[in-house]
C-alpha cells in the first residue's frame, strides 16, 4: 500500500525504501507470489533506473535521495543486499546496478600498500576528497564493505586482510556494563560477513556472539524475548534492538554460504 507507481516505497528515502526492498523481494523469493514478485520487481527497478547515482555505464553508489550528488557505504550496502537478493529470486536486476556498486566500493576502498593484498578491503565512507575524515577506513565501514564484496563474488581469500582489519578495529560482540558497548548495527554486518568467510572467523564471532544475545534477552514479562535499546543505537527504541537482535541471530540458518 505505500509502494509508489514508480516502484519507491514510502518517502522514497535512501534507508526506508532499500529496506522495504530488500524484505519485499526475500518475500518474492521464498514464497512466490504474484503480487509480492511484481511489487519487488517494481522496486529493483527504481533502485537502478531511478535511485542510484549516474546513468549507464557511469553508475556509482546510492544514498539517501535519488541521484545525490555522493554515494556513502551506509546506505548502499543496504541496496546491494537487495539487489543481489532481487538476483537470487529470480528478478529482473539490470547489469548497469552491479557494475555501479563495484565502481562505488573501488572508491571508498583504502589500501595502504597496493603490492600487499591484505592491506586492501578497508573501506571508508565517502569518497570525497575535501573531506578527509569521510575518507578514514573503519571496522564498521570495512564491515558493509566486505559483505558487499562477498555478495559481489569477490573470493574469500582476498577479503581476509580486511576482516583481520575489522575485527582489530572492532572487535567481537561484548555487551559491556549496562549494554554500553552494544552495536547492532556493526553487529548485524558482522555477523554476516564472518558467517559467509567461515572458519575460525566465523568460530569467533559466534562463540562471542551468542552467549551475548542470549544472556541479555528478556526472559519474562510483555518485554519477553526482546533485548533493550541500549549502546550506539539505544535512543532508536525497542523495536529496532530487538530487530537487529533477531537478525543477527538468524544468519546461522537464513543465509545460504557463498563459499563452498
Amino acid at each position: 500500500d505505500q509502494q509508489q507507481p514508480n516502484g519507491a516505497f514510502a518517502d522514497a528515502r535512501g534507508y526506508n525504501h532499500a529496506i522495504c526492498a530488500l524484505a519485499m523481494t526475500e518475500a518474492a523469493g521464498m514464497a512466490g507470489v504474484r503480487e509480492t514478485k511484481i511489487a519487488a520487481q517494481k522496486a529493483a527497478d527504481y533502485s537502478v533506473n531511478i535511485h542510484q547515482i549516474g546513468e549507464g555505464s557511469n553508475k556509482n553508489g546510492w544514498r539517501y535521495a535519488a541521484k545525490a550528488p555522493a554515494a556513502d557505504i551506509s546506505v548502499s550496502g543496504w541496496f546491494i543486499m537487495q539487489l543481489k537478493s532481487a538476483r537470487v529470486a529470480g528478478l529482473r536486476v539490470a547489469f548497469e546496478g552491479f557494475e555501479g556498486a563495484e565502481t562505488f566500493l573501488n572508491s571508498v576502498e583504502v589500501q595502504d600498500d597496493p603490492n600487499n593484498p591484505y592491506t586492501g578491503h578497508r573501506y571508508a565512507y565517502m569518497s570525497d576528497p575535501d573531506n578527509p575524515s569521510q575518507r578514514i577506513a573503519t571496522g564498521m565501514r570495512t564491515a558493509i564493505g566486505v559483505m558487499c564484496r562477498q555478495f559481489l563474488g569477490t573470493p574469500r581469500n582476498e577479503l581476509e586482510g580486511g576482516v583481520q582489519f575489522m575485527l582489530q578495529d572492532k572487535g567481537v560482540p561484548n555487551w559491556g556494563a549496562g549494554g554500553e558497548a552494544v552495536d547492532w548495527y556493526y553487529w548485524y554486518y558482522a555477523s554476516m560477513v564472518t558467517y559467509q568467510m567461515g572458519g575460525d572467523f566465523a568460530k569467533q564471532w559466534k562463540d562471542a556472539m551468542v552467549p551475548a544475545l542470549n544472556d541479555h534477552q528478556i526472559k519474562g514479562g510483555d518485554d519477553r524475548g526482546s533485548w533493550d535499546p541500549t549502546g550506539r543505537y539505544a535512543s532508536e527504541g525497542r523495536v529496532f534492538s530487538t530487530s537487529m537482535g533477531a537478525l543477527c541471530m538468524s544468519v546461522f540458518w537464513r543465509q545460504a554460504l557463498l563459499y563452498r
